[in-house]
């Protein structure tokens, strides 16, 4: 007559005899469960915590809480210090006015070097200024290239009146804001400059 031998199979501290399918048993794992999770890693995880608060708790290393008062989730990395996470509140794939000046996260002033801007020198353009003309050069950088009679002029605000930045008929680099960079033609006809713009 044949027999059935019952044994207590265990890996680690897993006692699968215990558990109806071993394969399908997250909810043992689960806030409650027999078999309870409360830590991944070195990051404490608790319900009470994690609801919403609007004060921090009690600060130990490892320990992460939502404040619901700022939509941000923090945690300690000792018993004094803590760190933030932006929730809700940050596209990480497409967030760059945050580092723009003025932004919440401005890129510093002295951060970037010219080689990792990578400025790409665009095609020229032809402008045609008329005699004892004016043309307010846009906003941007820009090689020019200017007519026998036409001359760079920047507004000096001091001073305010506009002072000569490159002579009729010469060639050199313009930064321009879009209001305070000009082209002057002093000749009694019309005639062309050349720009070519950085992008």
């Amino acid at each position: 007559m044949g027999y059935v031998e019952k044994r207590l199979i265990k890996h680690d501290d897993l006692d699968l005899t215990s558990i109806a399918d071993p394969n399908s048993h997250a909810s043992r794992h689960q806030k409650g469960g027999a078999d309870e999770v409360k830590t991944l890693g070195s990051i404490t995880l608790d319900d009470a915590t994690l609801a919403s608060l609007t004060t921090d708790p009690t600060l130990s290393e490892g320990k992460l809480w939502y404040r619901s008062d700022l939509d941000r989730l923090q945690y300690a990395i000792d018993a004094a210090t803590k760190r933030e996470i932006p929730y809700g509140t940050i596209n990480v794939d497409a967030h760059a006015s945050r580092h723009a000046s003025g932004g919440a996260d401005p890129i510093g002033s002295n951060a970037l070097r010219i080689a990792q801007v990578g400025l790409v020198l665009g095609a020229g353009s032809s402008v045609s200024v008329g005699a004892s003309g004016t043309y307010t050069i846009p906003k941007g950088i820009y090689y020019v290239f200017l007519g026998a009679n036409t001359r760079v002029e920047l507004y000096d605000d001091v001073a305010a009146a506009w002072k000569t930045a490159i002579a009729a008929g010469g060639a050199g680099i313009v930064i321009s804001d879009g209001s305070n960079a000009r082209l002057y033609n002093a000749g009694a006809a019309a005639e062309s400059s050349n720009l070519r713009a950085f992008a």
